[in-house]
């Protein structure tokens, strides 16, 4: 019976461990998104920045026929 409970507890341990290192994973993860939003939001805003302050060719203007 002890013998039971201590491959219980040494199963318990290495749980306690591998939930421990997936919870770092999550979390390196998680701020890893995070920094990729907002590159993305910036990115977006200049070029919408961009978009808006460029002047338009005449190719960009549809032909009087359309």
């Amino acid at each position: 019976m002890h013998d039971r409970v201590t491959r219980l507890e040494e199963k318990i341990m290495e749980l306690e461990h591998s939930l421990t290192q997936l919870n770092d994973v999550i979390i390196d993860q998680f701020r890893a998104i995070e920094k990729l939003q907002i590159a993305n939001q910036q990115l977006q805003n200049r070029f919408d920045s961009l978009n808006e302050s460029r002047i338009p060719d005449e190719q960009d203007e549809r032909p009087p026929h359309y």
